[in-house]
């Protein structure tokens, strides 16, 4: 699949904790920056065609993800949650 994510086999042989952030950290900030940009390819509206609240309730959940991600930088105890959407049924 050419729009797939990048499966990097994730480096096992790490000089130090440091060193293993800076190496996965690459790694999934590029995976999650080609998502984004595939999710920006769906505004093409010659080919799909979408209501106000799917986009809207996509961006939520994105931003709401980061979000997320940030506070656990703040308080790294806390647990991520899973989350899912349904954008179907936003199309009524």
């Amino acid at each position: 699949m050419a729009n797939a994510p990048r499966k990097k086999p994730e480096p096992k042989n790490y000089k130090d904790n440091a060193d293993r952030f800076n190496q996965l950290g690459t790694i999934r900030l590029a995976n999650t920056l080609d998502q984004i940009r595939l999710v920006g390819q769906l505004a093409d509206p010659k080919a799909y065609d979408y209501v106000p609240a799917q986009v809207d309730a996509m961006f939520a959940a994105i931003d709401k993800a980061v979000a997320e991600a940030k506070a656990r930088f703040a308080n790294p105890t806390q647990k991520a949650a899973k989350a899912g959407l349904d954008l179907a049924a936003l199309r009524k």
